[in-house]
C-alpha cells in the first residue's frame, strides 16, 4: 500500500501564498475582461497598437484620459482602473515575495528548477508548493 505525503506546516502556508497568486490572477483577467466589455458595450474600438493581453502603460493612459459623453461613464472606467491597479500591484508583490522566499528557503531546488528550459519562478514556486521535495 502506499503512502500519502502530508505536506509539512512551512509547505503548507507556502502554498497558501502561491493559492492566494492564483485567485489574484483570477480577479486580474476579470477586472480586465470588466474594462474591455465597457468599451464594447459603450462602442469605444481599442487601437490596434494596444489590442493585445499586454496592457502597457501607454495603453493604460489611453484608458485614463478617454472621453465620454457623460461622466458616469468615465467615473465607471476610473473606478474599474482604480481596481485593475490595486490587482496589478498586489499581483506583482505577491509573486515577487513568494519567489524570494523560495530563492532563500528552497534555493538549490528552485535554481535547479528555473535551469529546466521554460521553468521560470512562479512554475519553479509551484512545483515546490504542490509537490514539495522531488527526492
Amino acid at each position: 500500500m502506499d503512502s500519502i505525503v502530508i505536506p509539512d506546516k512551512e509547505r503548507e502556508q507556502l502554498l497558501s501564498l502561491f493559492r492566494r497568486r492564483n485567485d489574484l490572477v483570477k480577479e486580474y483577467r476579470r477586472i480586465k475582461s470588466y474594462i474591455k466589455m465597457q468599451l464594447l458595450y459603450f462602442g469605444i474600438l481599442i487601437p490596434e497598437e494596444f489590442d493585445n493581453d499586454h496592457w502597457s502603460h501607454n495603453f493604460r493612459a489611453w484608458l485614463d484620459n478617454l472621453n465620454f459623453d457623460y461622466s458616469t461613464a468615465r467615473e465607471t472606467l476610473l473606478s474599474r482602473m482604480r481596481s485593475f491597479r490595486f490587482i496589478d500591484k498586489e499581483l506583482r508583490d505577491v509573486s515577487t515575495k513568494m519567489r524570494a522566499y523560495c530563492r532563500k528557503h528552497y534555493e538549490k531546488d528552485y535554481y535547479l528548477l528555473r535551469s529546466i528550459p521554460s521553468i521560470g519562478g512562479i512554475v519553479a514556486c509551484g512545483i515546490l508548493c504542490e509537490l514539495g521535495d522531488l527526492r
